[in-house]
């Protein structure tokens, strides 16, 4: 047995445990955790390969300062570094070793996101959480016949985080800036020798040891020969059938278990006490059902999880940086830059080993290809969950990253649900009104707006198919959804300034730029022009037709024809030969130009204020989903799964009095 200690880099953990919602205190709004019980967990790096790692839960092995201070971080999605993702902290003091557990308390804040997960934590619906650590000292014992053991004997937790049910390539945090120096302390372990029977030459004469047995009688003494037995039945045939039952049984128990999520000992004290399988397959059930509930605190992630988290993520950097290395490339000390060059049937047949599935039957291209988009568990290491993953993080980067200038002009909220959107207005007769001393406050009125909106839905539906990951179509999973997250920009872009082009009908009646409303004038783009529409906003009136509003503007749109026109109005600042000749307007406005507004006026162009000082355009999304969203389904009639993008939006002018429109004809 040899012993060696050497440096590594190791990234940040986590280890994923329950929460109880019997635990919550609904006066201090706290949650207890059982952050972890030592427990033996199968992990795996592209370096080392698979090793069990063991949390030491001696006090003295744990920093706890950190977890401790009072401002260790409950967050979402182990995403700590997003201030609107942080939903709690950890309650200072809380953390400790206690019969044997990690145990600690985490306290929600007074956010209404916050409060929203705190309900859905209190009710059991989000049991999941994560405990994020880092180590700092490990000895490992180094086997030749399985698996190394990594026990930490130094480590730090520093964040808990809440996870979804299941995997999630954002529970395992990956930042280089978390990565810690961890001594690493090996044992090579070298498995025994199976002692040697001896010679038969050295051997002791047979003798009878048992207490109390009875003496051998004498040779003249011994009873005649019994007849001889019937031929012997086959023992080691048998002993071959049963030992292939019972590996059977075993086998299906432990893929019954894994399919429901359970945890390793589930199954291992069902095999060993020999339940058969129908009583067991109704074991599992139950044990499922129960965790479903919430009555049953997890403590540890099962190993297939783990690993299949572990490979989801790896294959998922390998996939992005093959797609656009400049924008995605793995930095140079990733474990899984060795996967950039393999094709989407070699990461998908990897996959499949990890997981423990059986595929070296599979030679043919086809087959290996029908049987990555058949192995399903309903997860998100799925291989084909990992494909529409991927597919959807690059729509949804292709959605944000598409211009829409028009962002600044319009107002957004969020809909719970298609119902019809109704707008609030504030008349003039809400207007503040001097009380004096003794006297009694006015009533104020809040009238219901007449413009009226709903949320829309747009999509489309892609398709993962067999043919597709046998001609490795890169384009297939990355250029075609990053053009659909355009796609969903651009119909954002469509509607909105098509508000302003066609000048739709508001509830009255009337359009929204109308002479009556004093809201439209007729001069070219220019010092002259941006005088008369600045007037023209300055001049709107309250509902009752009198009371001034103070609205300011601070936007032009523009066609693209005007576009430079605009800039060097607005933007360019020049230093006049005289006073007089000096821009007003330099720096007060800011110019947007659109090739959208080109489609109905070369000439037409637009002043609007700010919509968080005054009305003037709303947007509304789903609750939730303010981006593209991908939906997975398997494919029946087809050999693939299919990915249907959901964007679901509405728009609306919600009053005239924010808006001005030049016909710029002079």
């Amino acid at each position: 047995m040899t012993t060696a200690a050497r440096t590594e880099r190791t990234g940040p953990n986590s280890f994923e445990v329950r929460i109880a919602p019997d635990s919550y205190d609904e006066e201090s709004r706290e949650f207890e955790l059982v952050m972890s019980t030592g427990a033996r967990v199968r992990r795996h790096s592209w370096l080392r390969g698979a090793y069990d790692e063991v949390l030491s839960l001696d006090p003295a092995h744990i920093r706890l300062d950190r977890i401790n201070s009072g401002r260790a971080p409950f967050a979402e999605e182990h995403r700590a570094h997003q201030i609107d993702k942080i939903v709690g902290s950890v309650v200072e003091g809380s953390v400790q070793v206690r019969d044997g557990q990690l145990v600690g308390r985490v306290r929600m804040h007074e956010t209404e996101r916050a409060r929203e997960i705190e309900a859905r934590m209190a009710n059991g619906e989000l049991c999941n959480v994560s405990l994020g650590y880092a180590t700092h000292e490990q000895e490992v014992v180094e086997s030749e016949e399985g698996p190394d053991t990594r026990t930490a004997v130094d480590w730090e937790p520093y964040e808990v985080s809440l996870v979804p049910m299941g995997a999630d390539d954002g529970a395992h945090t990956r930042s280089a800036a978390l990565e810690t120096e961890c001594v690493v302390r090996s044992t090579t372990e070298t498995p025994m020798k199976t002692k040697q029977t001896p010679k038969s030459s050295d051997a002791p004469e047979p003798t009878d040891q048992r207490a109390g047995a009875p003496e051998q009688p004498a040779e003249g003494n011994r009873a005649p020969a019994a007849p001889p037995a019937s031929p012997p039945t086959d023992l080691a045939a048998e002993r071959m059938a049963a030992a292939a039952a019972e590996r059977e049984r075993a086998a299906e128990i432990r893929k019954l278990a894994r399919k429901a999520k359970l945890e390793d000992e589930v199954a291992d004290d069902l095999i060993e006490r020999g339940v058969e399988l129908d009583e067991a397959r109704s074991a599992i059930i139950d044990s499922w059902a129960k965790r479903e509930d919430g009555g049953e605190i997890s403590n540890r992630v099962s190993v297939e999880l783990e690993e299949g988290v572990k490979h989801a993520d790896a294959i998922t950097r390998a996939f992005m940086d093959r797609f656009d290395r400049r924008k995605y490339g793995m930095k140079d000390d990733d474990d899984a830059r060795g996967l950039r060059g393999e094709s989407i049937l070699e990461l998908g047949m990897r996959h499949l080993r990890a997981l423990g599935v059986p595929v070296d039957g599979f030679t043919s291209k086809n087959a290996r290809a029908k049987q990555i988009l058949q192995t399903r568990g309903h997860t998100t290491t799925d291989f084909p969950a990992i494909l529409a993953n991927i597919a959807g993080r690059i729509l949804s980067d292709g959605f944000e990253s598409a211009p829409r200038d028009f962002e600044p002009l319009v107002r957004e909220r969020s809909a719970p649900d298609f119902k019809e959107i109704r707008t609030v207005k504030l008349g003039a007769a809400s207007q503040l009104e001097r009380v004096l001393e003794g006297g009694e406050y006015e009533h104020g009125t809040i009238g219901e707006g007449a413009e009226a909106y709903r949320v829309l839905k747009y999509g489309r539906i892609l398709q993962i198919t067999r043919e597709a990951i046998i001609n490795d179509d890169l384009d297939t999973f990355t250029r075609l959804p990053q053009k659909l997250g355009q796609q969903a920009a651009l119909i954002e872009n469509l509607i909105f300034w098509a508000l302003l082009g066609e000048n739709p009908l508001l509830a009255d009646g009337l359009p929204l730029f109308h002479a009556s409303r004093g809201n439209i004038v007729t001069s070219p783009l220019g010092q002259a022009g941006l005088t008369e529409a600045r007037t023209a906003m300055r001049l709107q009136t309250d509902l009752d037709g009198r009371t001034r509003i103070n609205v300011i503007p601070r936007f032009i749109a523009v066609p693209a024809e005007l576009e430079m026109e605009a800039r060097r109005l607005l933007v360019l600042n020049t230093v006049p030969n005289e006073t007089s000749q000096a821009n007003p307007f330099t720096g007060t406005l800011a110019p947007i130009g659109s090739p959208f507004l080109s489609d109905y006026s070369d000439r037409e162009w637009y002043m609007l204020a700010s919509p968080s000082e005054v009305d003037t355009l709303e947007m509304a999304y789903l609750q939730g989903e303010r981006a593209p969203y991908l939906e997975t389904q398997d494919g029946f009639e087809t050999d693939g799964v299919k990915l249907k993008l959901r964007h679901q939006f509405g728009m609306k002018p919600i009053d005239h009095r924010g808006l001005v429109k030049s016909t710029g004809q002079g």
